[in-house]
């Protein structure tokens, strides 16, 4: 499962007949392998790559690290509402 997982990873529009040579495994077992991981939560979704600048989009991207100290009573809940009310913040 574990190879499966990372060659999903990787790319997950690879046709199954491909994994499943990869892997040694028949087309219907990767699909069982795939489904099994699906149910059990495993496989939570799968998320497209964007290049947003070949998209005409101009984007800024930021990982930004605050300390802070919560408030009494609230603890980080106000200031992380605060934060999450800015419409640039995703």
């Amino acid at each position: 499962m574990e190879q499966l997982l990372k060659i999903l990873e990787d790319n997950a529009r690879l046709p199954i007949e491909d994994i499943a040579t990869m892997l040694n495994k028949s087309p219907a077992e990767v699909a069982a392998m795939i489904d099994l991981a699906r149910a059990q939560g495993i496989i939570k979704g799968y998320k497209t790559l964007v290049d947003w600048e070949k998209a005409g989009v101009n984007r800024v991207e930021a990982v930004i690290e605050l300390n802070v100290s919560p408030k009494k009573s609230r603890g980080f809940d106000e200031i992380a509402a605060t934060i999450a009310a800015f419409d640039e913040v995703e």
